[in-house]
Formats: C-alpha cells, sequence, structure tokens
C-alpha cells in the first residue's frame, strides 16, 4: 500500500467519523493566505514525519518491543520464536510490536492537537485510530520491507496530503 492510497483510506475514515467528533468550525483563509500559511510546514512533515517519525517508531518503539516480547516467550520456552533467540520473532510476536507502536504513534500526536483544540474522548479515539491505521501500515511496510519503504510511504502520504491541503484552499 502506498503512502497516497494511505492516505486515501484515512481520508474516508476522517470522513465517516466527522459526524462524531465535532470539531470546532475554523476560519477559512485566502488562497494566497492558506498556502502561505501551509508553505512552511512542507520540509517539516517530509523529512519529520516522513524520516524521523519512522527511525523513532520503527527502531525506538517497534523494534524493541518485538526484541523483549521475543526474548520473553523465548526464556519462559513458549511460541514458534522460543529457544535460543537466535532466529526471528514469529509474525504474531512481530504484530503485537506493530500495533502497540501504532497506537502510540497515536497518541504522540495528541499534545499537538491539544494545542489548537479542546480534546473530547471522542477526538481523542478519532486521532489515536487514524494515526494507528497509518502506523500499523508503515510498521507492516518496515516488517516486510525495509525502513525505507516505510518512510517513503509516509512521506507520500504527507505529499498527497499536502496537495488535498492546497486543493481545498483553493476551492474555498
Amino acid at each position: 500500500m502506498t503512502g497516497a492510497s494511505l492516505f486515501g483510506v484515512v481520508a474516508v475514515l476522517d470522513v465517516a467519523s466527522a459526524p462524531l467528533v465535532r470539531l470546532p468550525a475554523g476560519e477559512v483563509a485566502a488562497d494566497a493566505e492558506g498556502l502561505e500559511a501551509l508553505a512552511p510546514s512542507i520540509p517539516v512533515r517530509l523529512l519529520y514525519g516522513g524520516i524521523t517519525e519512522e527511525i523513532l517508531l520503527r527502531w525506538g518503539v517497534m523494534a524493541p518491543i518485538a526484541f523483549v516480547l521475543w526474548r520473553v516467550r523465548a526464556a519462559v520456552g513458549g511460541g514458534h520464536d522460543a529457544g535460543t533467540g537466535t532466529g526471528t520473532p514469529s509474525a504474531a510476536t512481530t504484530w503485537v510490536a506493530i500495533v502497540a507502536s501504532a497506537v502510540l504513534f497515536g497518541l504522540g500526536h495528541l499534545p499537538a492537537l491539544a494545542s489548537s483544540v479542546e480534546l473530547s474522548a471522542a477526538l481523542v479515539v478519532r486521532t489515536v485510530l487514524l494515526n494507528g491505521v497509518v502506523g500499523v501500515a508503515l510498521g507492516w511496510l518496515f516488517w516486510r520491507r525495509s525502513l525505507e519503504a516505510a518512510m517513503v510511504a509516509h512521506a507520500a502520504f504527507h505529499v498527497a496530503l499536502l496537495a488535498v491541503s492546497a486543493v481545498a484552499i483553493r476551492a474555498f
């Protein structure tokens, strides 16, 4: 799944959840103002989101969770990846690590959101869920392909988001 198609899935889920969340309506900026306000976020979205978040989440969260689970299962002698721990973690172990890191990825987006709107339970669930969907897909890419594949998909997600945002600003 590419980052752009992942954006499409998240956009549909976002629209579907909108009636439950009831975000406060903001001011719609004029064309030039809106695009001008969007422009400074581009490097941050692509470089921080696409590269830094992937390194932090995959090597700093997902891989350590998988490692600890793998070693614990080996120590207690259970499961496919038991024994000496010289093989690779099982799919179940890896999926637990992917989902756990995806939830943490979603939770990590709450402080930025809280700085712009008042958080409600529905908004927290929506934010964690939508970012969690992205985190699961990117975690799977890391597991099955590479860190670079997850980085490119994450950056492509932001490219699609920026493109849709720019079109929306110009349309409204």
